[in-house]
């Protein structure tokens, strides 16, 4: 992790940046903190791409939560393996938007 966050503060304060949009990557996954303390200094709106961003402190976040993902896909998988009807083996994967 870097040492302080000044040089994309810098950045961000040069470029006039009204909203951060950060999208999926292990980068913005692991450096989370990093990124939401400083969009809540800079007192820039900020949407995330997953839930636990939203859930570690970000404004508000838009997309897939992972753990619903898992779910419906195990429910699927049993729907097949007990020999549901393809009619009855829908895959069902639904958004959320989750804020702070």
């Amino acid at each position: 992790m870097p040492p302080t966050s000044s040089a994309p503060s810098r950045n961000l304060r040069k470029n006039q940046t009204g909203a951060l949009l950060v999208t999926p990557s292990p980068l913005t996954a692991t450096r989370r903190t990093l990124i939401i303390d400083l969009a809540a200094r800079l007192r820039l709106p900020t949407i995330y791409s997953f839930r636990f961003y939203a859930a570690s402190g970000g404004l508000v976040s838009y997309g897939i939560d992972q753990t619903e993902l898992v779910r419906e896909a195990a429910s699927y998988v049993d729907r097949i393996l007990r020999g549901a009807n393809r009619s009855n083996r829908r895959a069902r994967i639904r958004a959320h938007v989750m804020g702070s």
